[in-house]
Formats: C-alpha cells, sequence, structure tokens
C-alpha cells in the first residue's frame, strides 16, 4: 500500500495497481483475523458465545469471497485491456474504485445473511481451532450450497476462464504484433491468479472427495490442510510483485538500502563511544601509575633526608 499509494513503485495500469490495492486491504483483514484467533486461542478466550469467537466467524465469512472476488475482478479487467487496447484509457481508478465498492459491499450481504437466520449459530471447531459458522437452520439445506455456489464457485470460474483467455491472447497478439504486449502487468497477473487456483485448489477437492473418506484421521489432517492452504493466497501477494514488478523491487531494494545504513550507523555510533571510553582508560592508569611512582620518589628523598640527619 506505501509502495503503490505514496512512492507510485507499481508501473502498472491504474485499475490494475487499484484493485491490488484494495487486494492489500483484504489480505490485512484477513491476516488481522487469523492473528485475532491465534491470540484468542492461547489465552484460552475463544469460548463459544464470546465477542472474538462471533467476530471471527462472521469476519471470515466476509473476507475470504471478497478477497476471490477482487482476483477475479483482477483476471477480468486485465483481459479487458489486452482485449481491447484502444478502450483501456476508459478503466480509470474511479471505475476500479467503484468495482471493488461493489465486491466489498455484496460480500457483507453474506454475513448478514448469517446473522439474521440465526446469530447464535456460532461453535467453536475443533478440526481447526476457531469458531465457524454451524450452519444448523433447516433454511441452510438449500441455500448454504446456493450461498457456497455465489461465494467460491462463481469467483473461480471466472478467474479459470479470464486467465486461460488471458495467456491465449497474449501469445496471439505477441505473434501477431512483434512482442508489443506489456509483460510484466501480465506475469503479475497471471502469476497471482495461478496461485489462488493453486491455493483453493485443495478445499474443492476435500469438497468432492471427503464424503469417500472412511479414516477419521485422514479426514480431520485432510480438513486441516485443505483450508490452511488458503492462506497462501494471502500470502503470495508480495512475493508476486517482488518477482514481476521492477518499480516495486526497487522501491524495496531502497528501502532495505536505507535500513542497513541506519543499522551501521548506529553500530558506528556505538563504536565510536566505545572507542572513546577505551582511550580514556589508559591514560587514567598512566595518571595513576605516574602519581605513584612521583610518592615513591617522594618518601625515597625524605628517607635520604632522615639518614643523613642521622649521621
Amino acid at each position: 500500500l506505501l509502495a503503490s499509494i505514496k512512492y507510485d513503485a507499481f508501473k502498472l495500469h491504474k485499475a490494475i495497481v487499484t484493485i491490488m490495492q484494495h487486494m492489500a486491504v483484504c489480505d490485512l483483514f484477513i491476516s488481522f483475523n487469523n492473528c485475532l484467533s491465534l491470540v484468542t486461542l492461547i489465552s484460552e478466550r475463544n469460548n463459544q458465545g464470546s465477542f472474538p469467537c462471533y467476530f471471527q466467524s462472521y469476519a471470515r465469512y466476509y473476507a475470504y469471497p471478497a478477497s476471490f472476488y477482487f482476483t477475479a475482478a483482477l483476471t477480468t479487467i486485465k483481459l479487458l485491456i489486452v482485449q481491447y487496447p484502444i478502450n483501456a484509457r476508459l478503466w480509470t481508478k474511479i471505475k476500479a474504485h467503484i468495482v471493488c465498492g461493489i465486491i466489498w459491499i455484496c460480500s457483507l450481504t453474506i454475513p448478514i445473511a448469517l446473522i439474521v437466520i440465526d446469530k447464535d449459530d456460532v461453535q467453536f471447531n475443533y478440526l481447526q481451532y476457531y469458531c465457524i459458522y454451524s450452519f444448523s437452520a433447516e433454511v441452510w439445506t438449500i441455500w448454504r450450497s446456493v450461498l457456497g455456489g455465489l461465494a467460491s464457485v462463481v469467483p473461480n470460474i471466472i478467474v479459470i476462464v479470464t486467465t486461460t483467455w488471458l495467456i491465449v491472447k497474449a501469445v496471439r497478439v505477441t505473434n501477431r504484433a512483434g512482442d508489443k504486449i506489456k509483460w510484466q502487468g501480465l506475469m503479475t497477473v497471471i502469476a497471482t491468479a495461478v496461485v489462488y487456483c493453486l491455493s483453493v485448489l485443495p478445499v474443492g477437492l476435500f469438497h468432492i472427495l471427503g464424503k469417500f473418506i472412511k479414516d477419521p484421521m485422514l479426514y480431520v489432517q485432510f480438513w486441516r490442510v485443505a483450508h490452511s492452504t488458503t492462506n497462501i493466497n494471502v500470502m503470495a501477494n508480495f512475493y508476486i510483485y517482488s518477482l514481476t514488478v521492477h518499480g516495486f523491487r526497487e522501491f524495496l531494494k531502497q528501502r532495505a538500502a536505507l535500513i542497513g545504513r541506519a543499522i551501521c550507523g548506529i553500530r558506528g555510533g556505538e563504536a565510536r563511544i566505545s572507542g572513546v571510553s577505551g582511550d580514556k582508560t589508559p591514560s587514567t592508569a598512566g595518571e595513576k601509575t605516574t602519581s605513584t611512582t612521583a610518592g615513591e620518589n617522594a618518601v625515597s628523598t625524605a628517607g635520604e633526608q632522615r639518614s643523613e640527619t642521622e649521621v
């Protein structure tokens, strides 16, 4: 967010950068919710019926669908830019913000529906060790599949179709126009979409194959691994941008160099302070030695004078 807003490190289409900013906000929200789950679990305050338990459950059903649709919007708008390059300027930052705002609002309808039907249908899940919505009401017999399809299946289909079409279209444009396509933005979008598909693939496999698993331990492990891999989509974007966006990579190098110089400056200051202290210590010791020698000479002279007086 800092690199794209303040320093303009992403030299990509403005609409693409705007969607990436909303994705970053969504990833921060998911990360905060995961950290909250961990803290409340360690402190044993993740009890059923507590506010953290309710917040984690409803926040999860809000943030993850929004994240899925942000990725779908990213691939779709990039496809439209490649497909219709003359109209690419029509995709302004304001229009991108409007699209993302619609995604935020539509995703909010999911937790609202859960609250309206049965707000207390939340319990602690020992498979994943956090609170989830149980869908115990009779109305969810049909509507749960509809809700799941809208929240995950639809954006997955959009991402797969648009990414495949984007790759095919990019290859055709390259062969026809002589490599005039902007590969930096294209590779960023494709890498983001591929990582997204890989992160949600285990969940899809679990819902298809889970009913055939008879071993309880294998079922539990499959469940945990499948749902944990969705966090790869949250963590991977930073590394994808570092590898594919030259401006962002240079921004990171500059910040790392500033931090390195600051650390070296602190260490250099400590070394100078220790050097000054070391210089003072020998001087003091020398002064003590000189004063001791002078005292010994004075005692020796006084002794000689007494001897002469006795003689």
